[in-house]
């Protein structure tokens, strides 16, 4: 299980290149940012968006859930000119891989993923997982394909892989639950 990791831990890792990465790997973003910081207090969590890495003709690209919709980016996006500033993501990306992943899995896992390019962002959910994660009693709710936040999104693609990543207790899935099964473990920090 690649749970816990503390904030030590996390800048111990490894500094990793684009050419460790592996179809499927889970990008766990931890920022310094205000809403990146909300998401990470709320959850409980050191980890407040994710996404998966997928190359395309060479290039290394983040597939995420980011309002307002499900969308393919450069890595170099995240890496090198974080929202059009010149400067990396305000934070660290943390890589985690699950371990032995055939390839016919991840196959399973890309037309799963390339289907949900272009669906919208699910905000008002990510209001009602940090109620939830609060203690309020909100009844969960089973994603609908039409929209997603992060989290839900790679929780989708690894079923879809066959890489069943468990709910937390509160009936959904936040950033930092994404690295919670056994097979998963952390290879490094992209930046």
């Amino acid at each position: 299980m690649a749970l816990p990791l503390t904030p030590a831990s996390l800048a111990a890792l490894p500094l990793i290149t684009a050419d460790a990465l592996e179809w499927g790997d889970i990008l766990l973003f931890s920022g310094r940012d205000f809403l990146s910081k909300v998401i990470e207090d709320v959850t409980n969590s050191l980890f407040g968006h994710v996404g998966i890495a997928v190359q395309i003709n060479g290039r290394w690209f983040t597939l995420e859930a980011y309002s307002p919709l499900v969308r393919i980016v450069p890595l170099v996006w995240e890496t090198e000119d974080y929202n059009n500033s010149d400067n990396p993501y305000p934070g660290s990306i943390a890589v985690a891989r699950w371990g032995g992943l055939p390839p016919q899995n991840a196959a399973a896992g890309i037309a799963f993923a390339m289907q949900q390019l272009g669906k919208a962002y699910a905000d008002l959910d990510i209001a009602k997982d940090a109620l939830r994660n609060m203690g309020w009693p909100i009844a969960p709710e089973i994603p609908n394909g039409k929209s997603w936040v992060c989290s839900e999104l790679v929780q989708a693609i690894y079923q879809a892989m066959g890489c069943p990543i468990p709910d937390n207790p509160h009936n959904f899935v936040a950033p930092g639950d994404i690295p919670a099964p056994s097979q998963i473990s952390f290879i490094g920090r992209i930046l």
